[in-house]
């Protein structure tokens, strides 16, 4: 779609490249009622617990991407 996404790789303990930003929205940036939004991976309606280059996918999962508050506690589902 056009869309650029931008990645950090992270050493020790993540050892994993994690997204930063995606189009305007960077982590840590400011929502409207001030809280500190990041980028979270999410694969079948679950928190991936590992950094997206690091989660195997066999094709077909649902696959989203939340930019939402650090601890938010909502679903994609």
């Amino acid at each position: 779609s056009g869309t650029s996404v931008e990645v950090q790789q992270y050493g020790e303990p993540l050892d994993a490249k994690m997204v930063v930003a995606i189009g305007p929205d960077r982590n840590g940036d400011a929502g409207a009622l001030g809280l500190h939004l990041f980028w979270q991976f999410w694969v079948e309606c679950t928190y991936a617990s590992a950094g997206a280059d690091l989660t195997p996918l066999q094709g077909g999962e649902h696959v989203a991407w939340v930019f939402a508050p650090e601890h938010w506690e909502g679903t994609v589902c």
